[in-house]
């Protein structure tokens, strides 16, 4: 069943934090409209966002974006990964995410820290869909399938 156009576009797009197109190759990533008609039942591609054809994908790579801001470019805080994020003219998404991720704006995060990326990426979502698309142990699941060190088997 097609997702109604009345539905957020990062929800239809399974993309909750409204990654814009690009050349990467995301995994989940839709290149052929017509191989996933619930998420382009036009049978088109979004010309602007990114769309997965399943809100893990989606979830999983705003996390890879999240862990580059924190570990390749050392943004860790939410305002400095925000204003990397969003446009200045959308500096109130800071208060938002603080307020709905439980964050301060002055902690200091890295990507390591499950629940701090978890809430801060859920935060996001809520902010970019107008609403929670996806709940934090979703959140966790996905980034223990994708990130968390693999656990070793006892001696």
């Amino acid at each position: 069943m097609a997702k109604s156009t009345k539905t957020p576009r990062g929800i239809r797009n399974n993309n909750p934090l409204n990654i814009r197109r690009s050349s990467h190759a995301w995994l989940g990533k839709i290149t052929d409209p017509v191989s996933c008609p619930t998420v382009c039942p036009s049978g088109k591609l979004d010309p602007d966002f990114e769309q997965f054809t399943d809100l893990k994908f989606g979830v999983r790579a705003a996390l890879v974006i999240l862990r580059t801001y924190t570990s390749l470019h050392h943004l860790n805080t939410v305002p400095a990964i925000i204003s990397r994020w969003a446009p200045a003219s959308e500096n109130n998404t800071v208060a938002f995410v603080c307020r709905w991720g439980q964050l301060t704006r002055h902690q200091r995060i890295t990507f390591a820290q499950r629940s701090a990326i978890c809430r801060l990426v859920l935060a996001m979502a809520a902010y970019e869909c107008g609403s929670y698309p996806f709940s934090l142990d979703y959140a966790y699941r996905v980034y223990d399938t994708y990130f968390a060190p693999p656990k070793l088997p006892l001696p």
